[in-house]
C-alpha cells in the first residue's frame, strides 16, 4: 500500500516539505460545513499534509488553523491560518494547497495560563517580578535620599 507521504515515480513538487507534526483544526467549505482536528504530517511553503477523519474530494475549499510552535514575546501564541483546495485525499490524509497563508496571533484562554517549573503560574510569577522590581526601586529611592544609609 502507497501512502500519500512517500510514493513512486517523480517528485513532482516544486517545494520541499518539512516533516513536523503540529496541531490543526480544520473546516471543509460546503453544505453542510465539516469540522474537525488533526495533526500536521509534513509542510511546504504552498502545501500541507493532515490527518483528517472525514474523507474529503480533491477540489474541496478548506481552511485549516495550525499551531505554531512559538509564542509572539515569550506570551502569545501564534497559528498559521490557511486557506487552499485538497488535491489529495486517502486514507486519513489530506493533501492541501494553500491560496493564503498568515501568521496570526491567537488570544489565550484565560483558563490556560502557563506553569513554570517551580510550579508558580505565569500570572503569579508576573506579580512576584513586579513586586520584586518595585521593592528594587523604593530601596534605591530611600538610598538616594540618604534614608537607606546607615547612621553611626
Amino acid at each position: 500500500m502507497q501512502s500519500l507521504s512517500t510514493f513512486d515515480g517523480p517528485e513532482r513538487r516544486s517545494r520541499i516539505r518539512f516533516p513536523i507534526e503540529l496541531g490543526a483544526r480544520y473546516t471543509i467549505v460546503g453544505r453542510p460545513e465539516i469540522e474537525g482536528t488533526g495533526w500536521t504530517v509534513n509542510i511546504s511553503s504552498d502545501g500541507a499534509l493532515i490527518t483528517s477523519t472525514p474523507e474529503v474530494l480533491p477540489g474541496t475549499l478548506i481552511g485549516v488553523v495550525i499551531e505554531w510552535p512559538i509564542l509572539l514575546a515569550d506570551v502569545c501564541p501564534v497559528a498559521l491560518h490557511i486557506h487552499g483546495r485538497v488535491v489529495r485525499s486517502d486514507r486519513g490524509l489530506v493533501a492541501v494547497q494553500f491560496s493564503t497563508h498568515e501568521l496570526r496571533a491567537q488570544p489565550k484562554p484565560s483558563d490556560q495560563s502557563r506553569v513554570f517549573q517551580n510550579g508558580e503560574s505565569e500570572v503569579a510569577s508576573y506579580q512576584a517580578a513586579r513586586a520584586r522590581k518595585r521593592a528594587r526601586k523604593n530601596k534605591r529611592r530611600l538610598w538616594d535620599s540618604g534614608l537607606g544609609q546607615s547612621r553611626s
